[in-house]
């Protein structure tokens, strides 16, 4: 699986999950994904806009949670959660599969 997907959101953008991603997302929510942190009681709005932002900011280095919070709608936050979801889940086993996990 590759590690970028595309969204509409105020254009097309795309995800991707990558270190910087997970890295810039445990600095500003505390939460790690590498230790498997994230779940259904530590993902909340904050959390979810955070980690839509940190897998947005490859594409535009200065874009803020407030800006991505602005750009999304209910339906389009449900969707890129769910494909940041796959590629999270992808990146963890590639990351297992090189460490010998």
């Amino acid at each position: 699986m590759s590690d970028t997907v595309t969204i509409q959101l105020d254009r097309e953008r795309t995800l991707r999950f990558d270190f910087s991603a997970a890295v810039e997302f445990k600095k500003v929510s505390g939460i790690s994904i590498m230790r498997g942190d994230l779940n259904e009681k530590t993902l909340d709005e904050e959390s979810g806009v955070a980690l839509i932002t940190a897998c947005l900011r490859h594409e535009d280095p200065e874009l803020s949670p407030d800006d991505v919070a602005r750009i999304l709608t209910l339906e389009s936050f449900a969707e890129a959660l769910e494909k940041v979801t796959a590629l999270m889940t992808a990146f963890k086993e590639a990351v297992e599969k090189t460490a010998g996990g």
